[in-house]
């Protein structure tokens, strides 16, 4: 699957921000953000970074794609180019165990991935978040909710620089 458009509109300290993204097969094509770049205290991502990049919620869903099944040799071992409109950034996963997860709604064996960022472009220069190490590491636990489906996150946990910051699904429902 390869993204087609990707919206994104949320307020920021009460100003609007937006992010527009239409995608062809080498990458993100028509870019609309506001604020701009300059406005925001960034450099634009060169566009000779953007190709191949796909948007944060198609990777969320071809990160389950990639994700093989409990005997394959190389499980949970891709990279997976990111652009959200204003940042452009590499994860790359790697296998570590297979895990007993009690979360709030999933509970059972999970597959946890070691989840490494790598900042590229775009990024501010006077971010508000303390930075972590580089790269940025957080851990992904990966399961499958009905033998039908994908593996998707059921757990993510990552040090955000002001702490940690840890996520559980908590919901699944089929249409």
């Amino acid at each position: 699957p390869l993204p087609t458009l990707h919206r994104q509109d949320n307020s920021w300290f009460g100003e609007p921000r937006s992010v527009r993204l239409g995608f062809a097969a080498a990458g993100p094509q028509r870019i609309e953000v506001l604020p701009e770049a300059a406005d925001d205290d960034r450099q634009p991502v060169p566009g000779d970074l953007l190709g191949g990049s796909i948007d944060p919620l198609s990777a969320a869903l071809l990160a389950g794609i990639e994700v093989a099944p409990e005997g394959a040799a190389t499980p949970c071992r891709f990279v997976l180019p990111i652009f959200d409109g204003r940042r452009r950034y590499d994860i790359t996963f790697k296998p570590e165990r297979w895990e007993s997860i009690e979360g709030p709604f999933f509970k059972g064996r999970a597959r946890r991935c070691s989840a490494l960022t790598r900042r590229i472009a775009g990024f501010s220069r006077n971010p508000w978040l303390p930075r972590t190490e580089e790269p940025e590491a957080g851990h992904v636990w990966f399961a499958r909710l009905a033998p039908a489906t994908l593996p998707i996150v059921v757990r993510l946990e990552a040090d955000i620089g002001l702490g940690s910051l840890v996520v559980h699904l908590v919901r699944f429902a089929r249409k």
